[in-house]
């Protein structure tokens, strides 16, 4: 099976669409970026700043306004499910001989790190120094130091701020990514990489603004050498790559409209004349190629410099917008990357997966997973407990005697996850499972449970969703549950409380609790008995969660039927209607808003031999005795539509159902089946393909079901 090809944390300089100077601001800009696809943003200093002189107090406190438009600007980029990852330019710093304005400049680097904190930003772009000569220092060991200190303040906070020092071509002693990458190496910092454009590569060695035919003589070779260079760097030594092309300019400089004698020429070029990859006639394709060469899949913007930024015809954002998407999908086209995957159109439910399905954890990370998930297209993301804790153990600075403690190392790690998964253009639907917290009778274990609910809520904050979910109980020393419905719906409607009086508390969306039935719970393993445990608890913020195979489990199946067709019912066709009769019940009883998750799962038809022997409901669960369905859930269970190993159960019936009753929420597979356990280089590949495929002709197949109900 082929490789899948590499998906990026794609997206565009927010100065690139609209120019706050024109009166284009982030509340305009951003629900255009939104719109297109262009999940990821580097946030321009001078976008935030724009819109800070729109607020009031600007004129007499222009930092409290500054701090504000931050503000406003991270709850609008996550209500939009945008990604900020970083903030640009901080120019004019390293080297200066005049120490006072270096000392300003430290001072005012202080303040962007603390508007990365607002927002939610983790990197800070800063373009190597083109002040004259006189100004600057020539030891570049000063340059370095200016460097280091930078380094070290945003290592003083948590998470740790990121340099993505940019070299380019009018700068007075850094012009190539090779001084860049010497210079870096001066500075022995974890937190100080490159920011690569795609502009300063070509017009430094291949493209002139001076010539005709807009290039050097001998450019094709020093490409050529540069770029050879470019493969040999690490993925890490790259924390940022910028795209952008260049304009023909026809007259050259300095008979061109763009030339301004105060300046380089290159700078002028840059500042006028850098349109979207594909339409100059720059080399992108060829630069971008050696950079993705190293491995690097970080993140990537366009970064674009036209008078048109200034344009304030109507509808000019959007125009942007989408030849920022066109431009892309041309680069994914000629590199064979990951296709451009546009939104979820409005009104239709997002396709996902949990990221359990795509492999184990102890074989492959959750970042392999969610770059696989985002390549095959999928749109939503529902995050397995095992698989985030695994991720967050492997981290430095872990409390790995309580991984649960909302320290800023822990919520830092969450952030980075929830931030990863946006900017891939995924939304994070759910964060589960939260298990046996019901229905317990010794105090000491409920006060554990109450406090295990608890812990999630910092991180669901973190990772950017509002939803988590309880599973029905499922132990069965019956001496310490109860099957009582008013304790059990007691203790959902306190959950459910505690997730609101948090939500009231951090002044974040309100957090919802839902409540599924596992095919083998303990005393609720039916629809219509959770259902009855969530109206009796009555709380705004709890609902119902569907999962196809443990409704079908209960309502269809019998794996260890002796006849071997798998089903309670013998008659094929009055097991088929008996399912129709409870999916109708299930649509008139359970309104669609009240249904938080729906997950889609097939099982294979297994040999009922090959299944140990269920736990009678008198006798304890162990791991070597397990009660009925558990085997089967954990072992065999398949995405929709995959008949050909297996799969037998009515699936397009039960989602066709949920499409009734008004449900608006996504559809993502959660699958458990042993060959997740195989340590092999195919297997994330081989499962996010299957994954993408099963939901969606999955729920192509629901919107074909004949009404029934």
């Amino acid at each position: 099976m082929a490789p899948l090809p590499q998906a990026f944390q794609f997206g565009i300089c927010s100065r690139a669409l609209g120019r706050s100077a024109a009166g284009h601001y982030l509340p305009q800009i951003l629900p255009e970026c939104a719109k297109a696809g262009l999940w990821t943003v580097e946030l321009a200093y001078e976008c935030l700043e724009g819109l800070a002189k729109t607020l009031p107090g600007y004129s007499s406190n222009p930092k409290d306004a500054i701090r504000e438009a931050a503000r406003q600007t991270n709850t609008l980029a996550r209500s939009l499910g945008l990604a900020l990852m970083v903030m640009d330019a901080f120019e004019g710093y390293e080297g200066l001989k005049d120490r006072k304005k270096h000392d300003e400049l430290v001072e005012d680097f202080k303040f962007w790190v603390e508007l990365c904190g607002i927002l939610g930003i983790e990197m800070i772009q800063i373009p190597a120094t083109f002040h004259p000569k006189e100004q600057l220092s020539e030891d570049l060991e000063v340059h370095a130091e200016d460097l280091r200190k930078l380094c070290d303040i945003g290592l003083s906070v948590t998470p740790n701020i990121k340099i993505a020092y940019e070299p380019m071509g009018w700068c007075t002693y850094i012009k190539s990514w090779e001084q860049a990458q010497a210079l870096i190496g001066k500075v022995q910092r974890p937190n100080i990489g490159l920011c690569l454009d795609t502009f300063h590569i070509a017009s430094l060695l291949w493209a002139s603004p001076n010539t005709k035919n807009g290039l050097r003589e001998g450019g094709e070779e020093e490409l050529k050498k540069s770029l050879d260079g470019l493969r040999k760097l690490k993925a890490e030594d790259i924390f940022l790559y910028q795209l952008s092309d260049g304009e023909l300019l026809s007259p050259p400089m300095p008979e061109s409209k763009y030339t301004e004698p105060e300046i380089d020429d290159l700078f002028a070029w840059s500042k006028h004349g850098r349109p979207y990859p594909g339409e100059g006639y720059f080399p992108c394709n060829q630069i971008t190629e050696a950079i993705f060469a190293t491995g690097f899949r970080g993140i990537v913007t366009q970064e674009i410099f036209q008078d048109d930024g200034f344009d304030t015809t109507p509808g000019i954002l959007a125009a942007h917008a989408q030849r920022a998407v066109k431009s892309w999908v041309g680069i994914t086209e000629s590199l064979k990357l990951a296709p451009f995957f546009p939104p979820t159109p409005a009104g239709e439910n997002k396709l996902g997966t949990c990221t359990v399905n795509l492999g184990d954890y102890l074989y492959y990370t959750l970042e392999d997973k969610l770059y696989a998930a985002a390549a095959t297209g999928h749109k939503a993301i529902d995050l397995y407990e095992d698989d985030f804790l695994h991720y967050l153990s492997l981290l430095p600075g872990v409390n790995k005697a309580n991984v649960w403690e909302p320290n800023t190392v822990h919520l830092a790690a969450a952030k980075r996850v929830g931030d990863l998964i946006a900017s891939l253009g995924m939304e994070l639907i759910c964060f589960q499972p939260l298990i046996d917290v019901e229905g317990l009778v010794i105090e000491s274990e409920r006060a554990a449970a109450v406090q295990r609910v608890k812990d999630y809520f910092p991180y669901m904050r973190a990772l950017r969703t509002d939803v988590t979910y309880i599973t029905t109980n499922r132990r069965y020393d019956f001496e310490n549950i109860t099957d009582d419905m008013d304790v059990i719906s007691k203790d959902l409607a306190y959950f459910a409380d505690l997730a609101a009086e948090y939500s009231a508390k951090d002044g974040g969306p309100l957090i919802k609790i839902g409540y599924e039935h596992l095919g083998w719970g303990s005393h609720i393993n039916t629809f219509d008995k959770t259902w009855e445990a969530i109206a009796k608890a009555n709380r705004p913020n709890l609902g119902f969660v569907f999962d196809s195979f443990n409704f079908l489990a209960v309502e269809f199946a019998n794996p260890y039927n002796p006849k071997g067709h798998g089903r309670i019912i013998e008659d094929p066709k009055e097991a088929h209607q008996y399912v129709l009769d409870r999916l109708t019940k299930l649509v008139k009883l359970i309104p669609g808003d009240k249904i938080y998750v729906c997950q889609v799962a097939d099982a294979n038809l297994a040999d009922p031999k090959s299944l140990p022997v269920p736990t009678p409901k008198t006798e304890k669960w162990t791991p070597q005795h397990e009660p009925p369905y558990c085997a089967w859930s954990t072992s065999h269970r398949l995405f929709p539509n995959e008949q050909a190993i297996g799969g037998y159960m009515p699936v397009a019936e039960c989602l066709a159902a949920i499409l009734a009753t008004g449900y608006k929420g996504a559809f993502t597979n959660e699958i458990f089946n042993d060959s997740f356990h195989v340590n092999g280089p195919e297997v994330v590949a081989e499962h996010a393909r299957r994954s993408i495929a099963g939901v969606t002709s999955g729920v192509a197949d629901a919107k074909k079901v004949k009404p029934f109900w």
